[in-house]
């Protein structure tokens, strides 16, 4: 199984509030690479 490692980074702007999109799409982004590493390990 080739190894992935993460290469993504997401820079969230801090002065201003993320619309719900955002949110859900950095949600997913993170609980993606969360399962990943699951499989990695």
């Amino acid at each position: 199984m080739p190894q992935i490692t993460r290469a993504v980074g997401i820079i969230i702007p801090s002065e201003r509030q993320l619309l719900p999109t955002e949110k859900l799409f950095y949600q997913f982004i993170r609980d993606f690479f969360a399962v990943l590493d699951q499989f990695q390990n």
